[in-house]
């Protein structure tokens, strides 16, 4: 009995952090489930296309923390290896683990903290709290390096998933308030929460796209313990949701690529707990080719990208044990070198990448000379060759903001340029589609065309 239940535990652990602290998952065995929502528009939803399995990947374990090349910064965690669940800070090497907050003694197998998120500019991670009373979750603010620490939401109801904006001036996340589990957003200081989806479903997990204009989310039909659990996108202010996988299994935790093009995820394998052997998958940000990227026979989730999208880090838990354990995994993002990051023989998940900070820009007046197709005042359109869309940024820097995506064959005028920065060729561009109609793009990497002239 007491292994079975460490076991289920684990499962429940994993999915709450990789489903960002769902409702359907509770926090505790007293803990109360919170109301289901009421109404719901369900014409409003369009379904893409059908999933399929494609295994790619194994992991193969390493026995200590290995450095991990690529993706560089700190990943902050959840871990009761000291005792008690608190947040860590480490390097991506695996080394120098750093505690933020004070552990909870709480509970000696449920942790109490959740839904780790950064803030774009990696000054301020946002989290889940479970109430001292254990019946509800809030949302808390803290400096990156643990001080100030400031309770966000005050309602007494499941409040937990927060999402930053990309611009860092709000956060998206989910909460029963009004009876019903729906997506909210709300000013970075707390202020202004607003409702953005009221359907008939459990509406959870939110996750803002790098570019701001999308949200991802999962969503399943209240009432109904059968019931898939979808992936779906919607506008930022709400509207047009429209659903990205149709499984007969749950899909939990989208977490966007750094592009905007992707959306990793995790996928079960079965409706019901003890079965559920979660693993991640990745698909087009439309819903397109989704691809496994594990295998194992542990249960995986909670993905996280690496700033420039090279990796992915992961939390895997051993379900077949007597005690919770789980640790921290990276991967490359097509699933490939799967190594263990940590070895602490504790429940360690819920893993965050902080972002970039690198913004310099590198000019070179003849980056482009002999090679560049195009001029200030040119009509230009997304080659249709690459099949993937044009990343539109603020500034003429892959480590700025996305703000919108230009799809192949879309017509744009040029309108300034060129600026050479990360061996790319940046244009200023003007298109209807993007925010105050303006912004930067590449038009190749010297190797490849993704800008081609254009007449009308």
């Amino acid at each position: 009995m007491r292994k079975q239940l460490h076991v289920t535990w684990t499962l429940i652990l994993l999915i709450l952090v990789s489903s960002a602290c769902s409702p359907e998952a509770p926090a505790s065995p007293s803990a109360p489930l919170p109301p289901v929502p009421t109404s719901m528009h369900a014409s409003a939803l369009t379904s893409t296309p059908v999933f399929t399995l494609t295994a790619v990947a194994t992991r193969t374990p390493a026995s200590s923390p290995t450095p991990i090349g690529g993706g560089s910064g700190k990943i902050a965690f959840i871990s009761n290896y000291e005792g008690d669940y608190a947040i860590y800070v480490i390097n991506v090497d695996g080394g120098n683990p750093i505690q933020l907050t004070g552990g909870s003694a709480q509970d000696d197998v449920i942790p109490d903290l959740c839904c780790l998120a950064w803030s774009p500019d990696g000054s301020r991670i946002a989290f889940s709290v479970l109430s001292k009373n254990r019946e509800s979750w809030d949302i808390y603010v803290m400096n990156a390096d643990g001080s100030e620490e400031t309770r966000l939401t005050m309602n007494g109801r499941n409040n937990d998933s927060p999402s930053w904006s990309p611009d860092g001036d709000r956060i998206v996340f989910s909460s029963a308030r009004d009876g019903r589990s729906e997506i909210y957003v709300m000013n970075a200081v707390g202020s202004e929460q607003t409702r953005l989806t009221n359907n008939d479903m459990f509406n959870l997990a939110p996750a803002w796209s790098p570019h701001g204009t999308k949200i991802a989310y999962e969503s399943k039909e209240r009432d109904n313990p059968a019931a898939n659990e979808e992936i779906y996108v919607m506008n930022a202010d709400g509207s047009d949701p429209i659903q990205l996988t149709n499984n007969n299994v749950q899909d939990l935790g989208p977490a966007w690529s750094p592009d905007g093009t992707k959306i990793a995820y995790s996928t079960t394998l079965s409706h019901k707990v003890e079965e559920y052997n979660p693993d991640i998958y990745v698909m087009n940000y439309d819903g397109s080719n989704p691809i496994r990227l594990t295998s194992d026979r542990t249960d995986e989730g909670a993905p996280s990208w690496s700033p420039d999208g090279s990796k992915i880090a992961y939390g895997s838990c051993q379900a077949e044990t007597e005690s919770s354990i789980c640790d921290i995994y990276i991967m490359n993002a097509d699933g490939s070198d799967q190594t263990q990051m940590t070895d602490l023989h504790s429940y360690t998940s819920g893993p965050v990448w902080s972002p970039s900070l690198q913004n310099a820009i590198t000019q070179h007046s003849d980056c482009t000379s002999g090679w560049s197709r195009l001029k200030a005042g040119d009509q230009a359109r997304v080659s249709q060759e690459t099949n993937t869309p044009n990343r539109v940024r603020a500034r003429p820097s892959t480590a700025d903001e996305i703000i919108g995506l230009l799809d192949p064959g879309t017509e744009m005028k040029v309108i300034e340029g060129p600026v050479c920065a990360y061996g790319l060729s940046f244009w200023k561009i003007e298109h209807k589609s993007i925010p105050g109609s303006t912004g930067w793009t590449a038009e190749g990497d010297r190797a490849e065309y993704w800008l081609e002239p254009y007449v009308p």
